[in-house]
């Protein structure tokens, strides 16, 4: 990836590094984490529970639905399941120690890129969901994951990131709905000053063009 950027460097164009997901994992029917990573947990309903009921002949070893079984719902449907949401909070929460390999990652890739002067930043993640909201439904309160889940992870993340690059800004999103109020952080990833926040705006589920 290193030699990827300085390639584009080399014509010119500037990379953001960014840990890139959507619904986590191919578990969820999506991407994001590694499969080696799939020891989280579904929690007490199988996906794509509750759209639909569980999916049967699903991948013993893997877990992971076939893509005709995904193909049966929406994007938007399973990033609200309990199978996806229990996923993002065992992150959140580092459950199982999925929050400690988050930061080896993103120490491993600090240190790749802190010599390059062609990215632009790190960008902790894309569009987290709230987490575990079957558990705690107010975390789909428009600022309340901030605050109880998102926050927390980030300021672990930026410690990890500073431990392999102390150059680059640091760009953290918060839920994407949060436009009725501002976001829900009472300070940036581990109070660092060289940050930038990656606002994302959707519509829907964005309402507020202003």
């Amino acid at each position: 990836m290193r030699a990827i950027t300085d390639d584009l460097e080399s014509h010119n164009i500037s990379t953001l590094v960014d840990f890139h997901q959507d619904l986590f994992s191919a578990k969820y029917c999506g991407e994001g984490a590694p499969d080696w990573e799939l020891r989280l947990l579904e929690g007490e309903y199988a996906l794509p529970w509750p759209f639909a009921d569980p999916f049967s002949g699903v991948d013993n070893t893997t877990g992971i639905p076939t893509p005709k079984q995904c193909a049966t719902l929406g994007w938007g449907e399973y990033q609200a399941t309990a199978s996806a949401s229990y996923g993002y909070q065992q992150l959140y929460s580092n459950d199982f120690g999925a929050g400690t390999d988050f930061d080896h990652f993103w120490t491993l890739v600090a240190k790749a890129f802190n010599t390059s002067d062609a990215v632009i930043g790190h960008e902790i993640m894309n569009e987290p969901w709230a987490g575990n909201w079957y558990a705690n439904p107010f975390l789909m309160v428009p600022g309340i994951s901030d605050r109880l889940n998102l926050q927390p992870m980030y300021d672990r993340v930026q410690r990890a990131i500073r431990a392999g690059d102390t150059a680059h800004p640091i760009l953290f999103e918060s839920v994407t709905w949060d436009d009725f109020i501002p976001v829900g952080f009472n300070h940036t990833p581990g109070g660092d000053a060289n940050v930038a926040l990656s606002f994302h705006y959707y519509d829907p589920p964005n309402l507020n063009e202003t």
